[in-house]
């Protein structure tokens, strides 16, 4: 699935927090309302030390259409700061029903 053809841009941010950090990236790729906590995690944790990448979703209602897979996940962006770090962490948030 492209977000970009298939969601309104309004819809999703892609965040990047200290991105001169290359050695450790921390990425949230269900941040915002799609997996909500994921965001403030990953903002506390990174600090002035790391990298972090956050897709942060927008949407108020239906946010997990927004959900893609980690597998699935390809931003360019994204892979690229993986690509050049030593160590790539990326967490997720689980809610039980």
């Amino acid at each position: 699935m492209d977000l970009v053809t298939q969601e309104k841009k309004h819809f999703y941010e892609v965040k990047i927090l200290n991105p001169r950090k290359k050695e450790v990236v921390l990425l949230a790729i269900h941040a915002g309302t799609i997996e909500p906590g994921t965001e403030e995690l990953v903002t506390e944790l990174a600090g002035k030390k790391f990298s972090a990448y956050l897709f942060l979703g927008k949407r108020k209602r239906n946010s997990f259409s927004l959900h893609l897979t980690s597998r699935n996940f390809d931003d360019p962006l994204a892979i690229k700061m993986v690509k050049s770090s030593a160590l790539a962490l990326s967490f997720h948030g689980w809610k039980e029903d």
